[in-house]
């Protein structure tokens, strides 16, 4: 947690698919400044021991919970 928005930051994943928020603690419903992501969609570029990756922006001061959507997984 930092008092810093982190834009682009790099989160490793095992699918490449488009994965959605769940829970954001930067919501307005829960205080916060109401920044969010729109749909992400992975990449080739791997990240974290992972094949594929997400870029996220990370809200100052929240955690955040990502989920994939649902449907097929690209390539599948």
């Amino acid at each position: 947690f930092t008092p810093v928005t982190r834009y682009d930051y790099q989160v490793g994943v095992a699918e490449k698919r488009e994965f959605e928020e769940v829970i954001n603690t930067d919501a307005g419903k829960y205080g916060g400044g109401g920044s969010h992501n729109p749909v992400l969609t992975s990449d080739n570029s791997g990240s974290h021991g992972k094949p594929f990756s997400l870029r996220v922006m990370v809200p100052p001061l929240a955690t955040l919970i990502l989920r994939p959507r649902d449907g097929v997984a690209d390539g599948e």
